[in-house]
């Protein structure tokens, strides 16, 4: 575009930019002449000179304005082919176009965009006379240039044995990652509070900016909605079991709440003949201890689960409260089975033998109390304070009894600690023996028990 003052016949070229519209060479300033030939010669004269200049400067200024667009599109065409450093020499100039500046020669440098360059380094060109990048991972050198692009510097990269490998990790998933929580303190008896823990969370944030903290009330919920998915699942495994089953319950009172507690477990033999023991209940019992009572909340479980129709036997201890506890559940379980209990309940109620067995032990002690008791003092004697322990150390090494497994005093209540107890004593015998001669006291305390 320009214009003309006729008035000082002068010519202002205000801007030219002229661009094939089919292979984006530019017109040359010849051309260029030929078109504005229609006008006066009088005005080509004065202004060709000026035209010349004008359309060198502007026609620069355009191919460095998109000379980085152009290279980002060759690159993307050639897989990433590799920048070359050398300027690319210029069309060649008509002849009635002027010298180009020297200022515009000089293209700027182009950028490698490759993702192939995260691996390799240009090393610029060799003694014969090819460009060459260098691996950064084995040293091993490979040509570049637009013929090979950079599609042979990717697969070296993914075979080169020093590279390291990429890890396809999954994203960050905050609700697996509460899913995983809640299985952690399942398993391993963790307190809710667990995802609170200061350290716990820093390690967290550690392996992954993005996780995200819950507090304990969020990870009870979670092992709660996890119960209820285990449950459901383990409900499936019962309704598909063709056999029946045998139950087990307990009761008991904690002695510092004053609570009473119930078990409940299912024992079965699944279809590959491998034994499965299951707990279905274990919650607190705020109802009376009576047999009806006992009955009706074993009913409710069994309901509960869909077993009530499967019922082979249940085995309790030697309580009063359970003799009436089965004789209801009995009677409610023959009424609602369609097909009864085996052999009319015969079988219904076993009565435990480790329970049995331990009060015919208990049974057995008694015999020999007032000798259990002499020795149970014995050994607390000992134990009431460092320097009897030492003491009694000290008795033991003069008598040749070499230093092991100390005294171990019983628990009434679990009558295998009783023979524990009764073996390490027969032990250290000797030692107790020793000990009537050098602490008076023993003898005392043997006389005030």
């Amino acid at each position: 575009a320009f214009s003309s003052q006729d008035d000082d016949s002068t010519v202002n070229l205000t801007r030219i930019e002229i661009v094939s519209l089919y292979n984006g060479e530019s017109v040359r300033s010849s051309t260029l002449i030929e078109i504005i030939s229609l006008y006066s010669v009088d005005i080509i004269s004065r202004g060709s000179s000026a035209i010349n200049r004008s359309f060198k400067m502007d026609f620069d200024e355009y191919m460095d304005m998109n000379d980085e667009d152009a290279i980002n599109l060759e690159d993307d065409m050639n897989e990433g082919e590799t920048e070359m450093q050398e300027t690319e020499p210029a069309p060649a100039q008509s002849e009635t176009q002027a010298a180009p500046d020297p200022a515009h020669q000089t293209r700027r440098k182009r950028r490698l965009t490759s993702a192939a360059w995260q691996g390799f380094v240009p090393v610029g060109v060799e003694s014969d006379g090819k460009e060459r990048g260098e691996c950064i991972y084995c040293h091993a050198k490979l040509v570049i240039n637009k013929t090979h692009g950079t599609t042979h510097l990717l697969r070296h990269l993914e075979k080169c044995p020093k590279a390291p490998k990429k890890i396809d990790r999954p994203p960050y998933d905050h609700k697996v990652d509460r899913e995983m929580t809640s299985e952690i303190i399942i398993y391993h008896d963790l307190p809710f509070r667990y995802v609170e823990y200061e350290k716990v969370r820093a390690r967290n944030l550690y392996l992954n900016p993005d996780c995200k903290h819950i507090c304990r009330q969020t990870a009870a919920s979670d092992v709660f909605k996890r119960y209820l998915v285990e449950k459901e699942k383990l409900k499936e495994v019962f309704a598909n079991h063709h056999g029946r089953v045998c139950f087990t319950s307990d009761l008991w009172l904690s002695r510092a709440t004053v609570t009473g507690y119930i078990c409940l477990t299912a024992s079965f033999v699944d279809a590959s003949w491998r034994l499965n023991s299951k707990i279905l209940a274990f919650c607190d019992l705020d109802c009376a201890h009576t047999g009806e009572e006992l009955a009706r909340v074993i009913l409710e479980c069994l309901t509960n689960w869909g077993l009530e129709k499967k019922v082979f036997s249940i085995t309790l201890d030697n309580a009063s409260s359970n003799d009436s506890m089965q004789r209801n559940l009995n009677g409610q379980l023959q009424m609602i089975s369609g097909s009864g209990l085996v052999c009319d309940g015969k079988f219904f109620h076993v009565r435990c033998c480790a329970h049995i067995l331990n009060l015919i032990v208990k049974e057995c002690l008694l015999l020999a109390n007032d000798l259990l008791n002499d020795i149970r003092e014995s050994v607390r004697y000992v134990k009431a304070s460092p320097q009897r322990r030492k003491a009694f150390t000290a008795c033991a090494e003069r008598e040749g009894i070499k230093s092991g497994a100390g005294l171990s005093l019983d628990i009434k209540t679990r009558w295998n600690s009783t023979y524990d107890m009764l073996v390490r004593a027969l032990r250290y015998r000797k030692a107790f023996e020793s000990m009537e001669t050098f602490d008076p006291h023993y003898l005392t305390w043997h006389a005030i028990c």
